[in-house]
């Protein structure tokens, strides 16, 4: 999961502004500082034990980085997010924890906090279209998100492809990839300048 969260932060590196939202442990907060230097990054998450972990990894890891990140625990909805303040958009398996209406408000939340020239960074689960792929990603689905509903109270069942939402806010792809027979994809999308004006 790791090397598909990180796959395309070799094209980051001008970033100034950065959010990344469902971190986890801080090893992708750790990439990501150490890919664009100059960023400063707000991290959001649900969990406060997850921002624990991160928080601690930074402390041990990068102290000289601390004053570049700014954590918040909470739900993204309940976070005050300025328009056009970010350049960069990291969402690492937070996308695929939603689907219908749900999908299409997180996205248009975190599009508008996004300046007319950002990236974001997709990383989540993905069902291949077709062959064997398709059916060991369906089996590895359902097994995941069987146990996330039953353990986490996730109330998404299935997963929605974000793509469409995210065209809708006028990003465009630049590169995908995917990983582990294609049950991981990672994607970088940027919303030229032009299509916000």
């Amino acid at each position: 999961m790791q090397r598909c969260r990180t796959f395309h932060l070799g094209r980051v590196a001008g970033a100034r502004r950065a959010l990344t939202v469902g971190e986890g442990d801080g090893r992708f907060l750790m990439a990501l500082l150490a890919a664009a230097p100059e960023a400063h990054v707000t991290v959001v998450d649900a969990s406060a034990r997850m921002l624990q972990l991160a928080r601690g990894r930074l402390d041990r890891l990068a102290p000289e980085s601390a004053a570049r990140v700014e954590f918040v625990h909470a739900e993204l909805g309940d976070v005050e997010l300025s328009a056009g303040d970010f350049d960069l958009i990291a969402t690492c398996f937070f996308l695929d924890c939603f689907e219908g209406p749900d999908l299409a408000r997180v996205v248009e939340r975190l599009a508008r906090a996004a300046r007319p020239d950002a990236l974001w960074l997709v990383s989540d689960f993905h069902q291949p279209a077709g062959g064997w792929r398709a059916l060991r990603a369906r089996a590895w689905l359902a097994l995941l998100y069987g146990f996330f509903g039953a353990t986490t109270g996730l109330a998404t069942g299935r997963l929605e492809v974000p793509a469409p939402a995210i065209g809708v806010q006028g990003f465009a792809l630049e590169s995908a990839h995917e990983f582990r027979g294609g049950l991981l994809r990672t994607e970088l999308w940027r919303r030229p300048e032009s299509a916000s004006s």
